[in-house]
C-alpha cells in the first residue's frame, strides 16, 4: 500500500471516528472545524470548477460558470446532472456515473 493511500485511509477512518463520537457525545464543533471535517470527507469529484472541462469528464455534482439548466432541473440547483452541455446519457436505458463536457454545444434541451 502507497504511503499516499495509507495516509487516505487514516484521514477517511480518522473522520468517521470524529462524527460517531460527536454524535454518541453530543459534542458540537465551531463552524471552522465543521468545514474542515467536510472538506476532507468532500470528494475532488463534487469539486467547483473554474472553467468548463470541455471534452473532458464531469460528475453529476460538479458545476462550473458555464452551467446552463435543462427544462427539468429543479428551482436553485446547479449541477452538472442537470446542465445542457452535459452528457450522462440521460436518453439512454442506463445513465453513465461520470458524464462529458460538451459546452459549448448543447446536448439536452
Amino acid at each position: 500500500m502507497s504511503l499516499l493511500s495509507v495516509k487516505a485511509h487514516f484521514y477517511f477512518l480518522y473522520g468517521i471516528l470524529l462524527a460517531e463520537f460527536s454524535r454518541k457525545f453530543a459534542i458540537h464543533f465551531s463552524a471552522r472545524e465543521r468545514d474542515i471535517m467536510d472538506s476532507r470527507r468532500r470528494r475532488q469529484e463534487d469539486a467547483l470548477l473554474s472553467a468548463p472541462n470541455a471534452e473532458g469528464n464531469v460528475w453529476p455534482r460538479q458545476v462550473c460558470p458555464a452551467f446552463e439548466p435543462r427544462a427539468d432541473t429543479p428551482e436553485g440547483i446547479r449541477q452538472c446532472w442537470y446542465c445542457r452541455c452535459s452528457d450522462f446519457h440521460l436518453d439512454k436505458p442506463r445513465s453513465l456515473d461520470v458524464g462529458v463536457c460538451y459546452w459549448p454545444k448543447k446536448i439536452l434541451k
